[in-house]
């Protein structure tokens, strides 16, 4: 029991200060601890905030491009379309709109367009709208993408604008009676 005094009586300094000015000076440090911890607190949360409007404005601006893209697509198509209805007597005017289109295509990729592949792929409403089904006698064309009347497109795996495809479908066997 000795001990338990002897060591009461060291652990406490004895305060150069009054009591009451003591406890105003723990009162204080509480508090400053407290208001650092809520300024450490406000600069994380500050951060996030900053974060979350940075990333918010990188999708927004991504999407304003995006729209702005699909405009340009119609143009494309329309170059595209000149070009398979060309007569070959025209060869410069071919030519013209060749170099036309294919230009655009590479500033587009710049831009991070990607043309989407459809044709001779199983039909995926994610990426095309079926505008036509056209039967097929081979059963291996069934539900698979005949032909592609308008080309999709994307960027960065989200598509920005869907195609429109001709589908395959099973033929139907009638049975001979009626």
């Amino acid at each position: 029991m000795a001990d338990k005094e002897v060591e009461a009586t060291y652990t406490e300094e004895p305060s150069k200060y009054p009591v009451f000015v003591q406890e105003l000076m723990d009162r204080f440090k509480a508090v400053e601890r407290k208001l650092t911890e809520n300024k450490y607190q406000m600069d994380a949360e500050l951060k996030r905030t900053q974060e979350r409007l940075e990333a918010s404005y990188t999708k927004q601006r991504d999407l304003d491009g995006q729209k702005l893209i699909v405009h340009f697509l119609e143009v494309l198509d329309n170059l595209d379309w000149a070009l398979s209805h060309a007569t070959e007597s025209a060869d410069s005017f071919h030519s013209g709109v060749r170099l036309v289109a294919d230009l655009f295509r590479k500033k587009l990729q710049q831009l991070g367009v990607v043309l989407v592949p459809l044709k001779d792929k199983p039909y995926d409403p994610e990426f095309a709208q079926a505008i036509f089904a056209q039967e097929v006698d081979k059963p291996e064309l069934h539900g698979i993408v005949l032909q592609e009347h308008v080309t999709c497109y994307a960027i960065d795996a989200t598509i920005i604008r869907p195609g429109q495809v001709v589908v395959g479908k099973k033929r139907e066997v009638s049975n001979g009676s009626g």
